[in-house]
């Protein structure tokens, strides 16, 4: 069970969507704090009581970013379960991800930020390429269980993701394309599952 809010962690919560909205619709440059508290109907001494810059109240919205993403991809290899049992379920969350609203408007906000700022983009890449994704470990595993071919784990996985994001992902960031019905999306994420395995099944 999830422990209760707090006011404070309420608040929190409050100024970082606030923030998001107003990054999104303004850009960073275009964005201030007094505007951010506005926003979140708290006090600007409240705002800098939580976030003593914009900077490190972007650098917040930035790192809840990647911990979704590390809390989607945090899956674990079953030797006893099939694969496409085990593929369901992490396209299944990666979709349910994808195509949540709050998260769509984090990637533009980040995308946008990255384009004007070499160094905003250098730090998002170190950062990736420091990542360990989950995925990839699971790909891993299956290799070594001599369930799946023997390839770069790592470039399985971007195939993998890259079927479902083609249709359910980079339309709706990029073209704001509404998301998927369930029947579409059902069929995005069961043909990723089946195309993948044709080809890298043992």
């Amino acid at each position: 069970m999830c422990p209760e809010m707090t006011q404070s962690m309420r608040k929190r919560a409050e100024i970082i969507k606030a923030a998001i909205l107003e990054f999104l619709e303004k850009g960073f440059d275009c964005t201030s704090m007094d505007k951010i508290s506005s926003r979140a109907c708290v006090s600007k001494r409240t705002v800098y009581n939580h976030f003593k810059s914009k900077d490190v109240l972007f650098e917040e919205i930035v790192e809840s970013l990647w911990e979704r993403c590390a809390q989607v991809t945090d899956v674990r290899y079953n030797p006893d379960t099939t694969l496409r049992e085990q593929l369901l379920k992490i396209a299944e969350h990666e979709y349910a991800l994808q195509s949540d609203e709050d998260f769509k408007g984090m990637i533009r906000l980040y995308m946008g930020e990255c384009i004007k700022s070499t160094a905003i983009a250098d730090k998002a890449m170190e950062r990736v390429n420091s990542m360990e994704n989950g995925i990839t470990k699971w790909m891993r595993e299956a290799i070594a269980d001599k369930r799946l071919k023997d390839n770069d784990p790592d470039f399985m996985v971007d195939q993998f993701l890259g079927l479902i994001k083609q249709r359910a992902f980079w339309p709706q960031v990029l073209a704001h394309a509404p998301n998927l019905s369930t029947e579409e999306s059902n069929k995005v994420v069961v043909s990723a599952v089946d195309m993948f395995l044709h080809y890298y099944q043992v």
